[in-house]
């Protein structure tokens, strides 16, 4: 769609200035439903609660996907899509109207602000974030790999009169004390322990339920670092 410019005229404080630009984000618009939507909602004039859906690139090139949320009620902590509103998706591209970086992990929710670039493309940039999950308790439900590494699958923890689940989603997690490399020579293991000669050990993943503290590394992946457990055996 081809829509006219004008070089003279207005309307009271209308000018005709005013309708070229609004000319211009309409045809940048065309074809991009959820984008005319976002344009609906006035992105240009309000703030924006928004849960990370996925991320792309590094550096100055990071982008990421969203959607609009918000709180089922004031004091649920539970965020919800709001129908109708605001994506970063164009129907096909899912960073269509990205934020740029530097961008949340993934499942963030966060704030933010339209902006858009000298070339006209429609952005998004963060401002803060309503629920930062970048350092997060972490309940150990399973260990695959070995024999001195594991990948483990885990669960997001909230303290509540006892440890309780926050969501139902599984994470995976790494544990950076299983970088170290076992001296079986001069027997020391783990992250410093020397075991009396004679004998063997032998490295364990850790223990299911365990509760520990973890950060993000990228998207789903978390990393904590806490000592082994070891078996050990008389030659």
């Amino acid at each position: 769609m081809t829509l006219p410019r004008f070089t003279s005229g207005s309307i009271g404080t209308l000018t005709f200035a005013h309708l070229n630009e609004a000319f211009d984000l309409l045809e940048s618009l065309t074809g991009s439903p959820e984008l005319v939507q976002a344009a609906k909602n006035r992105v240009a004039s309000r703030l924006i609660v928004a849960k990370v859906l996925a991320k792309s690139g590094t550096g100055a090139a990071e982008v990421g996907s969203f959607e609009e949320v918000s709180l089922t009620t004031p004091t649920s902590g539970v965020y919800a899509t709001v129908e109708g509103g605001v994506k970063s998706t164009d129907g096909t591209n899912a960073f269509a109207a990205p934020i740029v970086s530097p961008v949340s992990a993934v499942d963030t929710i966060v704030t933010l602000l339209a902006h858009r670039a000298a070339n006209g493309a429609l952005c998004f940039r963060e401002i803060g974030t309503v629920k930062d999950p970048s350092v997060v308790m972490l309940k150990i439900l399973s260990a695959a790999g070995g024999p001195s590494a594991w990948t483990y699958t885990a669960r997001v923890v909230e303290w509540n009169n006892g440890f309780v689940e926050t969501t139902g989603q599984d994470v995976t997690a790494r544990n950076g004390a299983e970088s170290a490399i076992d001296n079986t020579a001069s027997r020391n293991i783990g992250v410093g322990t020397v075991h009396v000669s004679g004998s063997t050990a032998t490295r364990n993943p850790i223990k299911t339920g365990t509760i520990v503290g973890a950060a993000i590394k990228y998207g789903n992946t978390y990393t904590f670092s806490i000592p082994n457990g070891y078996s050990f055996a008389c030659l």
